[in-house]
């Protein structure tokens, strides 16, 4: 594919030259809009996808890079569906309905000896070459949802497992700690029940004690002053 301005222009870039338009419902600066001397008057030129963009999603720059690649990995020499969908896109900019438009860029196919079978064909060849991209994609999506959303769930599934064995430990410790404290208030009942004891059989030898001491001590009081 020859580039017409004489510039160094990849294929790839030409590719998107070719899928993209310029988007031309921009709107520009009313006459009573007051524009700055030293700043364009237009806007930048936005470019969008020929294409219509789902609501959930849109037309990603890079999965359009590596399906341009591919295209162009597979592309045949010679004037071809790109040729022509070059030339539609470039008569885009002419005042022609796009009946006319494929007609006129059909002409100039025409005078390579080029037939409508041989485009529609080479444009449904690289459906087939865009289809087994589709394919390696949805491939390598599945290994990725198999190594990281898989591998994420075993591990909210182990987690799961921890934390159920924890929670059961930390229901047999409680058990164990309520056991404790009924065991520390019987020996605490226990303690006061034997201080208790301890403490009356302490004040009855005492008075015991005494009692016989006392009686002793009568008899010898007794024993020194009727004894002589």
């Amino acid at each position: 594919m020859a580039n017409t301005d004489g510039t160094n222009v990849s294929f790839l870039d030409k590719l998107k030259g070719i899928f993209i338009v310029e988007d031309t419902t921009k709107p520009q600066p009313t006459n009573n809009q007051t524009t700055n001397a030293n700043v364009p008057t237009t806007q930048p030129s936005t470019f969008v996808p020929t294409v219509t963009t789902s609501s959930n999603g849109q037309v990603n720059e890079k999965f359009m890079n590596i399906l341009l690649q591919s295209m162009q990995n597979n592309n045949a020499p010679g004037f071809d569906y790109f040729e022509f969908r070059q030339s539609v896109q470039n008569l885009a900019k002419m005042p022609m309905d796009e009946a006319t438009r494929y007609q006129s860029a059909f002409a100039i196919a025409q005078t390579m000896s080029i037939l409508p079978q041989t485009l529609i064909g080479s444009a449904q060849n690289y459906v087939q070459i865009l289809a087994a991209e589709e394919q390696k994609f949805h491939a390598a999506l599945a290994n990725k949802e198999g190594s990281d959303v898989n591998a994420k769930q075993q591990e909210i599934s182990n987690l799961d497992a921890t934390i159920k064995q924890k929670a059961e430990q930390i229901k047999q410790l409680t058990e164990q700690i309520q056991q404790h404290q009924q065991q520390m208030e019987a020996m605490k009942t226990q303690i006061s029940e034997a201080t208790s004891k301890v403490a009356a059989t302490k004040n009855d030898f005492v008075v015991t004690y005494n009692a016989l001491v006392n009686e002793i001590k009568k008899d010898i009081d007794n024993m020194q002053r009727y004894l002589k």
